[in-house]
């Protein structure tokens, strides 16, 4: 019964987890629960096949915390190149909130927003925009 209770509850948490990324692109904003976290992964792959992430500095907020809840922040850049085959640098910090061990929110910043739409593929063609 116990071991139950504690499958639903883990299985609840997958649910209730949440990745916000910025910007005004497609990508951007926040993506709740399993499905809509993957499929948002699963775009990134695609639309961005090589990344090379480099964690510059990792801050936990309670570093004797045994039961895995707590605040991690990843300060990061990253040399992702595009499916267009464009290069880029972009750095950021990702900030998670740990519950019992496991991610449940995500948030993303990112120091070099100006590349977002053209590194995910989405920038519009000025000509489209002349009204």
């Amino acid at each position: 019964m116990i071991g139950t209770l504690i499958a639903k509850l883990v299985a609840r948490r997958s649910y209730d987890a949440s990745l916000t990324y910025p910007g005004s692109i497609s990508v951007s904003g926040t993506r709740r629960g399993k499905q809509e976290i993957e499929a948002w992964f699963r775009h990134f792959i695609e639309a961005i096949p090589t990344r090379t992430f480099n964690p510059i500095s990792i801050s936990i907020e309670n570093i004797f915390d045994l039961v895995g809840n707590n605040l991690v922040s990843v300060q990061w850049d990253n040399r992702p190149v595009n499916k267009a085959g464009e290069e880029f640098y972009v750095r950021g910090v990702t900030v998670s909130t740990l519950r019992w061990g496991k991610i449940i929110e995500a948030t993303t910043y990112v120091l070099d927003y100006q590349y977002l739409p053209r590194l995910w593929g989405e920038e519009r063609d000025e000509m489209m925009e002349v009204v």
